[in-house]
């Protein structure tokens, strides 16, 4: 693994090291990784060869350190956007819906970075370590989020239903914005606004209406109320999830509070 950087004992040498990553940031907007280099980052910064190298070992020892900035970037703003508090008062699909056009946002900012960096998990676990740490950040704040809306669920497992949604938002949102624009595998006919829509509806779909359990555990009459923790009958729970979803009116209240992206 390259050694990320060589430190900085003085402020300028803090802000020096500072325009460098700013540089090479701005520059993997416009520029596959591959056709920046070290020369291109430093008349970005204003700054000289022997400037970068007494900072860095190597590009990829600034991109190591533009991605750990990144994670912790990420993760604080996912903390924030995704806090109960926040959403509190807001019907299930306004709230999926904001959150995916929320984190699209934050992506499409960093999306240089990303492609950049895309290729680096299978060979360095501390890259791997760090995007598993946005990915189980993400989970373990949309489900929570979910099961807080638990009489919205009419799945009979709501707790595995809000973790299998959390899995299907995050993974079309990589999809989409990381994986799609390196392989080029989507057309243009759908705008982001429409994607965002389309994923809100299909994930609300999931979560509000009561499928019937699959026929491997159709034997069983019983089972324990994921939430509650209390054991109830499937079928009295089925009838009871049918008829809250039929009978709740759709609500659309005002936009949650917006939250700064930080960059």
């Amino acid at each position: 693994m390259p050694q990320r950087h060589h430190g900085y004992k003085q402020h300028r040498s803090l802000q020096t090291f500072e325009r460098l990553l700013a540089a090479a940031e701005e520059l993997l907007l416009e520029l596959p990784f591959d056709e920046v280099s070290v020369n291109d980052i430093c008349v970005r910064a204003g700054l000289s060869v022997g400037a970068f190298y007494r900072r860095f070992e190597s590009r990829e020892g600034l991109l190591q350190v533009l991605h750990e900035n990144y994670t912790e970037r990420a993760v604080h703003l996912q903390a924030a956007a995704l806090s109960p508090e926040r959403w509190q008062g807001i019907p299930l699909e306004e709230m999926i819906e904001q959150v995916i056009q929320e984190i699209a946002k934050v992506t499409r900012q960093n999306s240089g970075l990303l492609r950049a960096t895309a290729h680096l998990a299978e060979f360095d676990p501390a890259f791997a370590a760090r995007e598993g740490k946005i990915h189980a950040e993400f989970q373990a704040c949309m489900t929570r989020l979910i099961l807080l809306r638990v009489d919205s669920v009419g799945h009979p497992r709501p707790r595995t239903a809000a973790e299998f949604c959390a899995w299907q938002l995050g993974a079309a949102l990589f999809y989409r914005l990381q994986v799609a624009p390196i392989f080029k595998t989507l057309s243009n006919d759908m705008t982001d606004r429409e994607f965002t829509a389309e994923l809100a509806r299909a994930s609300v779909a999931y979560l509000t209406d009561a499928y019937p359990e699959p026929r491997s555990n159709a034997q069983a009459t019983t089972t324990v109320d994921e939430v509650t923790g209390t054991t109830v009958d499937r079928q009295s729970a089925a009838k009871a999830t049918v008829s809250r979803s039929k009978g709740r009116p759709r609500r659309r209240v005002s936009a949650a509070k917006p939250v700064s992206n930080g960059q």
